[in-house]
């Protein structure tokens, strides 16, 4: 098991230190540079429109404690190039999902044809029928690889694991690519029904 380490000289934005050899939700190797944590409070969306450009190979968005306010909603990501707020890129996704029932009877992993894309422009499902209840949430995370490239499209990666509506343990995967080559500005997260609570961490990721 890699070990975690904070460094506190080393890697600062602002008052937050980069967390040095960590093994966190899908990072093995590096330094995840806190950029920017926004937290909802009954908000339809959450906006990053700052500090993404080409400091960082990588982008790491961390979720914690996804509470949707619409039962059976979906909590979903889009982006967006310049000073564009229509969120409608156009993006080819893959859609992986695992469920537990809370009373047992057996599991199942599926693959999601109701929630992929083929150059979709559509917001992506990161989490779908999300419960509301107050105990009812979801966490994880969205890795996306140099959004500021002016070469290539933007392969991405997400798991986000969670309380279904319908009493599940529930774990999503989502992977593809969105399919521009001009630099990405903004990432747009929201639920797909009315409000949401929880925590969105922005990171870079030195190699």
């Amino acid at each position: 098991m890699a070990l975690i380490k904070l460094n506190a000289t080393q890697g600062l934005t602002g008052t937050l230190p980069a967390v040095s050899g960590a093994n966190l939700t899908g990072i093995t190797a590096g330094t995840l540079v806190a950029i920017s944590t926004q937290t909802a409070s009954g908000d339809s969306s959450i906006d990053f429109t700052s500090g993404i450009d080409n400091t960082y190979q990588q982008y790491h968005f961390e979720f914690t404690e996804i509470n949707l306010a619409t039962d059976g909603a979906e909590f979903q990501f889009q982006t967006d190039i310049g000073t564009g707020t229509a969120y409608n890129i156009g993006m080819t996704t893959i859609v992986y999902h695992a469920e537990n029932p809370q009373g047992g009877g057996g599991g199942s992993f599926t693959y999601s044809t109701a929630r992929d894309q083929s150059q979709g422009t559509s917001f992506q499902d990161l989490f779908p029928d999300s419960g509301n209840g107050s105990d009812e949430s979801a966490f994880g995370y969205l890795r996306v690889q140099n959004p500021s490239s002016s070469t290539y499209t933007k392969n991405f990666m997400s798991r986000m694991d969670g309380h279904h509506q319908n009493d599940l343990a529930f774990s999503m995967s989502v992977g593809g690519f969105i399919n521009t080559t001009y630099p990405l500005t903004r990432f747009r997260f929201k639920s797909s029904s009315g409000a949401f609570d929880g925590r969105i961490t922005m990171y870079g990721v030195n190699a």
